[in-house]
């Protein structure tokens, strides 16, 4: 059979998380080729490799999702304002003396949304409870949509801490970056796997030759599409 290509260097950390992957699960598949202890090294490095870029990789989607979750509070925040505003504005006494009573407690929480992340969510902590008092919250009651709002930043400052806490637990677990994984996990598997098996497969076709097909083919299938990448 043909010689296996090396992964190209430019494939993308969870496309080669996917291959890795597989890569592991064919292994398993075939006993006997487990039973070279030099191939059975190999083999558990890209194990290990490949775990340790898995959860990197989750690592990487949990930041991501804490500043999603920020954005969603910021925006809830935004809205509360633009609401009271509004309804300070209109020419009906009533919806504009209880806008104004609300902003009265609102006003010193103005510009929260510019903290950083752990004291934006002690003010919003305490926004939420000013504005939970009896004598605001009926006042609020009187302004459609607004009550919605002081809902939707009460959940947004929930799903916020939901996401701080998973990156937390991330962070005392410790770990390298995707970016750093997928280097290391590149190198196993370009400057050690590949060259083994090209080697043992032409030594041994009977006990590496489907196992080295598969790889070839979901590297080549892996590289075709950093391929198209590049070209768009």
């Amino acid at each position: 059979m043909n010689q296996i290509a090396k992964v190209n260097n430019g494939i993308q950390v969870a496309e080669f998380a996917h291959l890795t992957e597989k890569v592991g699960k064919w292994v398993e598949e075939y006993p006997k080729a487990k039973e070279d202890r030099f191939w059975e090294a190999i083999s558990a490095k890209n194990a290990a490799k490949t775990e340790k870029l898995v959860v990197a990789i989750n690592k990487t989607k949990t930041v991501s999702g804490l500043s999603d979750a920020d954005a969603v509070r910021d925006g809830a925040i935004s809205s509360l304002f633009s609401a009271l505003e509004g309804y300070k504005k209109l020419p009906i006494a009533a919806k504009a003396k209880s806008a104004a009573a609300v902003l009265s407690v609102a006003d010193k929480y103005r510009g929260i949304a510019r903290l950083d992340l752990a004291s934006e969510s002690t003010q919003i902590k305490s926004l939420l409870t000013d504005l939970s008092a009896e004598a605001i919250a009926s006042e609020i009651k009187n302004l459609d949509g607004v009550a919605e709002i002081v809902e939707s930043l009460k959940n947004a400052e929930a799903s916020f801490e939901e996401a701080e806490k998973s990156l937390t637990i991330g962070k005392t677990e410790g770990g390298d970056t995707a970016s750093a994984v997928r280097k290391e996990l590149l190198s196993v598997i370009n400057d050690e796997l590949v060259p083994y098996l090209n080697v043992a497969v032409r030594l041994d076709e009977e006990t590496y030759g489907e196992l080295a097909k598969k790889i070839a083919h979901e590297i080549a299938e892996a590289n075709s599409k950093v391929v198209l990448r590049a070209k768009k």
